[in-house]
């Protein structure tokens, strides 16, 4: 009786039974609960700024393109269309991450998910307040605001 109350503790997590030892996580795995936490959400910061950051540099080298050129074209609608694009996709992607994080009760994750879904969303908002001539109200004039101090934080640290 005694030996399976030890077997029963062991597989609960207490102490191994006599003459047993206790598994030992695999080498690399996280043990403790704040280094997987801080890689979870630098690992969605870089997920979410990558693709971002390429972007930038791929309008960078088309625009010194197009100015060498006699015939300009429509560069700026093309990085336009494909700002669009990645953004929709990392919404996409952001709101299943979130929606992942909420059910397994990962509020670290889930938050840092719900700020980077806020600040993809700034721009469709930006478009929405234009396309039905709302700039002066006081949403649009607030999501704006708080934009451009979120920009001027990049600025700061430049």
């Amino acid at each position: 009786m005694k030996r399976e109350i030890a077997n029963e503790v062991a597989r609960l997590g207490g102490d191994p039974p006599d003459g047993a030892s206790r598994r030992e996580p695999a080498p690399g795995m996280m043990t403790s609960k704040s280094g997987s936490t801080a890689t979870a959400i630098a690992l969605r910061v870089f997920l979410a700024s990558a693709p971002l950051a390429g972007l930038y540099l791929y309008a960078q080298y088309a625009f010194e393109q197009a100015r060498a050129q006699e015939h300009r074209g429509d560069t700026g609608l093309g990085i336009a269309i494909l700002l669009a694009i990645v953004c929709v996709s990392l919404i996409l992607s952001f709101l299943v991450d979130l929606m992942v994080q909420i059910a397994r009760k990962r509020i670290a994750a889930s938050m840092t998910s719900l700020l980077i879904l806020a600040v993809l969303c700034v721009p469709l908002g930006w478009f929405g307040c234009n396309w039905f001539d709302l700039r002066g109200s006081m949403v649009c004039e607030q999501v704006g605001d708080a934009f451009g101090a979120f920009l001027g934080l990049f600025e700061k640290a430049a």
